[in-house]
């Protein structure tokens, strides 16, 4: 072998090491420590594919409804490769009476067109809407029937599916809302002493780290 091909072999290979070692630099980056933990057991939502982030809130939250604003513009930002899901946090009685709700909302694809709307109407509007009946009202505008959106919230398929979110949560060790999981391994909670905007940035860095993980 000549020397100029040895050296061009050389030159590549180096190069090859620098461009891998600062793609692995690139996706090692985490946020700084202290702004999310990592899951012990790692177990996401739903089945593997895209990235995942969920939400974990209740519509009884008022934290959750001074965030959902923004969260709403971070969820429409994401990129094409993540996807986002929501899950209600069931923490006490009430807050049941909203998961409730909320899946049958789901069921029916319900959901987006609702969502900012039923915090508008707790939280600003002051609306008397912690009973499944009054709940019934305002979801018929959204095209469920009353009388159908009460025979499903209390139908076995939403009691099932609360159980499973609500035994993942507790898996996850979620304790407070709003929370974030990102693909099953990290989780950004509001104990944390963050804003709402830093949470989501913080979600943002672990999504962008997902991304450039090898194993994705």
């Amino acid at each position: 072998m000549s020397r100029f091909k040895l050296r061009l072999l050389q030159t590549l290979a180096s190069c090859l090491w620098l461009w891998t070692a600062a793609s692995s630099a690139r996706a090692a980056q985490l946020p700084p420590a202290g702004s999310y933990s990592v899951l012990p057991s790692p177990e996401r939502a739903s089945a593997a594919g895209r990235v995942e982030v969920v939400e974990i809130f209740s519509y009884g939250c008022v934290h959750c409804a001074e965030a959902a604003a923004q969260v709403d513009r971070f969820r429409r930002q994401l990129p094409a490769g993540v996807a986002f899901k929501l899950i209600p946090a069931m923490f006490n009685m009430p807050w049941l009476v909203y998961a409730r709700g909320f899946y049958v909302a789901r069921n029916h694809h319900a959901v987006e067109a609702s969502h900012l709307a039923l915090f508008k109407a707790l939280w600003v509007d002051h609306q008397p809407l912690d009973q499944l009946q009054s709940l019934a009202g305002f979801y018929a505008a959204y095209g469920i029937a009353s009388d159908r959106f009460l025979e499903q919230a209390n139908s076995r398929p939403v009691w099932e599916t609360m159980r499973h979110d609500a035994l993942l949560t507790e898996r996850w060790g979620v304790d407070s809302t709003p929370s974030f999981v990102v693909n099953g391994r990290y989780k950004v909670s509001s104990d944390g002493n963050q804003s709402y905007a830093g949470m989501l940035e913080v979600v943002r860095v672990l999504v962008r780290h997902e991304l450039q993980s090898p194993a994705h």
